[in-house]
């Protein structure tokens, strides 16, 4: 007998008999968790993203902010107030579903999704088919440092980047291009687009009548050393695109060997590169490193400032800030035994080598410049901001430092000696005075000059046609 005869029977005897429910009106009744479990998905995804640099990444934090010139946080005010946004999102869901508001969570479930999977595939179709680069494409930077914060740097200095992502002229159809690779001795941040070594060089070698059209690109970025160059030269596909390869590198090594733990730096250099489309950086959360993230905050940007301008510590205020902190440092930190530093140094001047074999480029190596030696005078001292060892308060003295850089531009000039590459030595050339720099190792507009004049040299002494 089925359900309805039934209860037709038992009214026939006059006896009443509560409905029998259905299967739908159970399925109403059951918390509807496997919606929940969707809705949750995303905003427990991000709150994940946001917090796990901090939490599995905490020994790391310190490592960089030991080794770097910038302090790091962890999470910052925004990043707070988004997992605190995310976490009232994810407990009001919890809260629906217990008060079994089916419906509503249907509702925004699919209204949730149908703007996440949209988003979710043109982010991967940008990250499948990005080509890394330096920098992005278009950016301007406008900085006008204090007389007294960069002797011998005068006037605003605008920084330009082309369509390649690097520092320089549109290529027009030169015969020979040349890609200069280096940390911020190379980007020259401080200098105006034609005041660059590499861009002076470049309208020495065309003053030459005799020398074939020639663009230079400026390849060089804040803070990196000769992982980071290795790592530029596999990623960044552009490669072919150039005939010579001029690497001024060294300070940035022996900062890094004395900071950071080799296999730390080993790990890190991938995703310190490029600033478009490079491997993730593990401090950071993925959603913020995303192109579709970044240029909603680039248009944001262009909405609140100048459009596509970039003014970072304009006026010099970080050094300021970090001379300072160097004065008020003792000068008694120990420095390591380099032996170990250099030989690292030198398996990686290896690899740039046969990269650079691979890929039809003509390597030409240089020594790197530097203001410290043993008989600074206090005027030329104060200049330094080289700052304390992690959180010791102690920094290494000027003789230390000089001493460093001198091993690890020994093991440069053995190794170019070695393995028959060119060489422009221009820490033996050039004068350690503040008529070269503004600062420890940076250039002012009359080294720039004095560099691009002896890289030219080189060019004219080698026969370069």
């Amino acid at each position: 007998m089925d359900e309805q005869s039934a209860t037709d029977q038992l009214n026939k005897n006059g006896t009443d008999v509560a409905p029998v429910p259905s299967r739908d009106h159970d399925a109403d009744n059951r918390r509807p968790w496997s919606l929940a479990f969707f809705l949750i998905l995303i905003p427990g995804f991000f709150l994940a993203d946001l917090l796990h640099p901090a939490i599995l990444n905490r020994r790391l934090f310190d490592v960089v902010n030991n080794a770097s010139s910038h302090h790091y946080d962890m999470l910052d005010t925004i990043d707070i107030l988004f997992a605190i946004v995310l976490s009232v999102a994810i407990v009001t869901v919890c809260v629906l579903t217990l008060l079994r508001k089916r419906k509503l969570l249907l509702r925004l479930t699919v209204l949730t999704y149908c703007f996440a999977i949209p988003i979710g595939l043109t982010e991967a179709f940008f990250q499948l088919f990005s080509i890394p680069k330096l920098y992005p494409p278009g950016m301007v930077r406008v900085v006008e440092p204090k007389p007294d914060v960069a002797p011998g740097i005068s006037g605003p200095s605008r920084m330009t980047i082309n369509h390649f992502g690097l520092r320089g002229p549109e290529p027009h159809g030169e015969p020979r291009k040349i890609l200069c690779i280096g940390g911020s001795t190379t980007i020259c941040t401080y200098l105006d687009d034609s005041e660059t070594w590499p861009a002076v060089l470049m309208s020495y070698l065309n003053a030459d009548s005799h020398h074939t059209p020639t663009c230079v690109e400026n390849a060089g970025k804040n803070g990196l050393d000769l992982l980071h160059h290795i790592e530029f030269l596999k990623r960044c596909k552009i490669s072919h695109e150039f005939s010579d390869c001029i690497v001024l590198c060294g300070v940035n090594d022996l900062e890094h060997s004395v900071r950071m733990p080799r296999n730390d730096r080993v790990a890190l250099a991938p995703s310190h590169v490029f600033d478009v489309g490079g491997p993730d950086y593990p401090l950071t959360p993925h959603f913020k490193q995303a192109f579709l993230y970044k240029m909603f905050k680039s248009a944001v940007k262009r909405i609140i400032e100048k459009p596509e301008v970039e003014s970072d510590d304009s006026e010099g205020e970080f050094y300021t800030e970090r001379r300072k902190e160097r004065q008020q440092a003792t000068k008694d930190y120990p420095l390591p035994p380099l032996a170990e530093h250099c030989a690292f140094y030198k398996q990686c001047l290896v690899s740039l080598k046969n990269l650079c074999d691979e890929q039809g480029l003509h390597l030409i190596l240089m020594t790197q410049p530097v203001l410290w030696r043993d008989d600074l005078p206090p005027e030329l001292d104060r200049l330094l901001w080289s700052r304390p060892i992690g959180h010791t308060g102690q920094a290494l003295s000027v003789e230390s430092l000089a001493e460093g850089m001198k091993a690890f531009n020994d093991t440069l000039r053995e190794f170019c000696h070695e393995a028959n590459v060119e060489l422009v030595d221009l820490a033996a050339a050039l004068p350690k005075d503040n008529s070269v720099f503004y600062d420890d190792e940076h250039f002012n507009e009359d080294g720039a000059r004095q560099v691009a004049r002896l890289i030219a040299d080189h060019f004219h002494a080698h026969n370069a046609p």
